[in-house]
Parts: structure tokens; sequence; C-alpha cells
């Protein structure tokens, strides 16, 4: 029961990590001085989003690749030093938070194939 406590809490705490990636991904690439992002908490995950911006084909790919990134890489290194269960632990943990970035590489995909506005 503890694993999957454990399980469960570190995929939910990634969601609301990922949204506020998202969110200093947006201020990062913003145009806008003094814009704020605005932050929606769910019980999955939260979301960011800045209204009065707008941004590149290429920035705002780089808003959605930054936090799989990062979170990518930061959840790789203890797999090099963990132990055999804990490593499937993680191992699982990083593969859920993979398909979570699904939707994202799709919007990715689609977004390199439109034009330059």
């Amino acid at each position: 029961i503890y694993a999957l406590v454990l399980l469960v809490g570190s995929v939910w705490l990634l969601g609301h990590v990922r949204g506020l990636l998202h969110g200093l991904a947006l201020k990062l690439f913003s145009n806008k001085t003094g814009s704020k992002v605005k932050f929606h908490i769910r019980l999955g995950g939260t979301s960011a989003w800045m209204p009065e911006c707008y941004y590149s084909k290429g920035a705002y790919m780089a808003v959605l690749l930054l936090p799989m990134i990062l979170c990518i890489g930061l959840l790789c290194v203890p797999l090099f030093f963990l132990g055999d269960p804990w490593f499937w632990a993680v191992y699982l943990v990083q593969i859920i938070n993979v398909s979570a970035y699904f939707r994202d590489i799709l919007a990715v995909y689609f977004l390199y194939g439109l034009p330059e506005m």
C-alpha cells in the first residue's frame, strides 16, 4: 500500500511541477513586460497561461518542450544511483510522466507544420 501511495503522490506532484514549469517557460519566452502568468490548480495538475501574450511558433514550441526536457532529465539522474526496487518505482513514475507529455509532443508536431505568422 505504501508503494501505491508513493506512486500516486509522485505522479500528483509531477502534475503540479509540470504546470509550474510551463508557467516559468511562458514568462521566460514572453514578449510583454509586466504581464503575469495565471495558474489554475486542479486535483490532477496545474494549468498556466498568459492571456494577453502572443508567442512565435518557435517560442511556443519551447514553452511546450522545456518542462518535458527538465522533468525527464531530473528523473533520469536518480536511476543511475538507485537499487533494484527503487529503480523500478522511479522508472514507473518516469513512464507515467512521459505519457503525460503526449499532448505537448502532439502540439509541437502539429505546430511544426504550420507557417510562421
